[in-house]
């Protein structure tokens, strides 16, 4: 599916190392069923997510409690949290939800061990296929938003053709597993990169803070 000499970015390749997994996991994911898939790269993203938490409070003493919260819930999930703080845009977070409503749906009907990704997805009708497109392709529907503003003229042909929703939707339909493993690609790198942003906004607040002291 992808060629044998691909080398996964090295910002997961650092990820995979500190959640002890080997260096091929993420790589190894499109040879695994549809279900196995589904449930573990769910389990990576969620571990992706509790370590980009643990590293913004920098406590590890809440290991324990962050570990235990549920991933996708909207009020008090992981994703509440990483929203409030910033830490990743919407089309990603939206990623992790679409992800985990997949998950649950597989993980809670044992009959699901079978399913297969393109059966159910032959099965949307237009609407939900879209959805299905988009909310799984959170890097090129950022893009989209450039395209769409007054940067627009940044964005190159190629990457224009990359980024069209009936490419995206073909690419869905005709392979949904390798779509969902690549926007799962994008959405890793970019965890790992929020860790730098996250350094950025705690000096931020201590500048603030340092400043309403002397004002004191």
């Amino acid at each position: 599916m992808i060629p044998d000499d691909f080398e996964i970015d090295k910002g997961i390749l650092e990820l995979q190392g500190k959640l002890s997994l080997p260096n091929n996991f993420f790589k190894k994911l499109l040879e695994e069923d549809d279900w196995s898939f589904i449930i573990k790269l769910h389990a990576l993203i969620e571990a992706a997510c509790t370590d980009l938490l643990m590293f913004h409070f920098d406590e590890p003493g809440l290991k324990n409690i962050i570990s235990r919260i549920e991933l996708g819930n909207k009020s008090v999930g992981k994703l509440s949290f990483i929203k409030e703080l910033d830490l990743l845009g919407e089309n990603y977070r939206k990623y992790i939800f679409s992800l985990s409503e997949w998950r649950n749906k597989f993980v809670h009907n044992v009959q699901n061990c079978n399913a297969l990704l393109t059966d159910a997805v032959n099965l949307m009708e237009k609407g939900a296929l879209k959805k299905f497109a988009i909310d799984f392709s959170p890097y090129e529907t950022t893009l989209q938003k450039f395209n769409n503003s007054k940067l627009g003229n940044l964005i190159d042909g190629s990457t224009n053709k990359q980024i069209d929703i009936n490419n995206l939707i073909e690419r869905a339909k005709s392979n949904p597993k390798f779509h969902i493993w690549l926007g799962a690609y994008n959405l890793l790198i970019t965890i790992v990169d929020m860790q730098g942003y996250s350094n950025y906004l705690k000096r931020r607040k201590a500048v603030i803070l340092l400043k309403d002291d002397s004002d004191d």
